[in-house]
């Protein structure tokens, strides 16, 4: 079958590109078999025309949206039998270095889990192969990614470090306000990145948003953080009603009216100023961040900062927040949760 336009541009890409003629065993390599022409044949949409392997020394993407590539050092278009060759009986093909793939799929499979397994001369040592549908440009993409890890993906990016802090300075909004109806008040598009105007919210105060997420569900997970650490964590606020007394010009007296100083009662909802949340990987690498500030009349309040208590309890719930939308387990992202309020100063 004829590669797709795709396909003969990589093709020609490769053919420029560094060959590897031999190699030692490399723990970071990975091979991408891709489906190229979907759609392409009558009768049958999920039909490819033309299928890839493509080498790549390290990882196959930059970036943890996964939208563009590291540089490919070696590649081989898979023509077989003319059936699609991702399949439990196996197919075996050659890159243009010479190198001899064999690669045996199961391909009812879901995405992302081990489906099967390759081999190559140039190593013989098998990589795990991992179910893993992605948009690779054109009208391709990868079907199954190989490596020597634990997933298709860097582990690194389920290894995740979660920190929030907050200050000692925080804002007092007057009303008895349930602090949900403040950070709802936060708004951020499908590219993760915050709407940063000024907003009003109750207890007439403002208050401004800044976020952005590199990975998928980051920033809907930190903005569902945010909005249950009032429910989940209540010293994160403080109620609290004031006597703020009134003149009253005829608070007394039978004939005339005599002034007098009344009891009046205002409730008052004391919030963190500012909070950050900031999202990286094992690698120190920045993933997503959110941040806030209100704009009002503010002042310390230590007894509030000093007890504050991040705890286990709270990384568990932390982890229980991002874990749904990133699609990592939670126990691995409870180890990496962390939480401070400093209160330097009170």
């Amino acid at each position: 079958m004829a590669p797709s336009r795709f396909g003969i541009s990589l093709l020609l890409s490769l053919l420029t590109s560094a060959r590897v003629a031999s190699a030692e065993y490399n723990p970071n390599e990975h091979f991408v078999l891709v489906d190229c022409g979907i759609g392409e044949v009558a009768g049958h949409p999920e039909w490819s025309t033309s299928w890839w392997a493509m080498y790549f020394t390290g990882e196959v993407w930059t970036d943890a949206h996964e939208t563009k590539l590291n540089p490919s050092y070696n590649g081989g278009a898979v023509n077989g039998d003319g059936s699609y060759p991702w399949r439990e009986s196996g197919v075996n093909f050659k890159m243009m270095n010479g190198d001899d793939i064999s690669v045996t799929i199961h391909p009812s499979v879901n995405d992302p889990a081990q489906a099967g397994s390759l081999t190559h001369s140039f190593d013989g040592h098998p990589l795990t192969c991992w179910s893993y549908h992605r948009a690779f440009g054109g009208n391709c993409r990868t079907a199954y990614v190989c490596n020597h890890k634990d997933g298709p993906h860097p582990a690194a990016r389920d290894q995740m470090s979660i920190k929030l802090s907050t200050t000692k300075d925080f804002a007092k909004l007057k009303g008895d306000i349930d602090v949900a109806n403040v950070y709802s008040k936060i708004s951020y598009g499908d590219n993760g990145e915050c709407d940063q105007s000024w907003t009003d919210i109750p207890g007439g105060c403002k208050i401004k948003f800044r976020c952005h997420g590199n990975k998928k569900g980051t920033t809907p997970a930190m903005a569902k953080t945010l909005k249950g650490l009032a429910k989940e964590f209540p010293d994160m606020v403080k109620h609290e009603k004031l006597n703020e007394p009134k003149w009253d010009p005829c608070k007394s007296g039978r004939d005339t009216c005599i002034g007098g100083w009344v009891e009046n009662w205002v409730d008052y909802t004391w919030v963190p100023q500012t909070l950050s949340i900031d999202v990286s990987d094992a690698n120190a690498a920045d993933q997503g961040a959110l941040d806030y500030e209100i704009d009002c009349s503010h002042s310390p309040q230590c007894d509030v900062c000093k007890g504050l208590k991040f705890g286990t309890g709270f990384a568990a719930w932390v982890a229980g927040m991002f874990g749904p939308e990133l699609g990592i387990p939670a126990a691995t992202i409870a180890q990496g949760v962390s939480g401070v309020c400093t209160a330097e100063g009170c």
